[in-house]
């Protein structure tokens, strides 16, 4: 073998036992870099998930109010559907009670 072949050799032999490295350590930050997040955010102490304000938005607005009525009756009234724990806590937060 060539002095130079041996040295790409050596290169690529080289590269391949570093990368694993950077992987590994970019993988690592990455996992702190996550839990610091958590952190920052926060558990909001009732066992629910942080959600941004679209993604809570888009939850309670799968709440609905249906018009019932029984049977071949002129009468009808409002049911709410029941909210999900975490539209629940949200409505609670947010100081609203659901009327019908």
């Amino acid at each position: 073998m060539t002095p130079r072949h041996l040295g790409r050799q050596r290169a690529g032999f080289a590269a391949a036992t570093v990368a694993p490295r950077v992987s590994r350590h970019v993988d690592a930050e990455r996992a702190r870099c996550q839990e610091t997040l958590a952190i920052a955010i926060g558990d909001p102490g009732d066992g629910l998930p942080a959600h941004t304000l679209a993604d809570l938005l888009a939850e309670l607005a799968t709440l609905t109010r249906n018009q019932l009525r029984i049977g071949p009756s002129e009468h009808t009234f409002a049911r709410l559907s029941t909210p999900t724990p975490l539209q629940a806590r949200a409505l609670e937060l947010l100081d609203i009670k659901l009327t019908a």
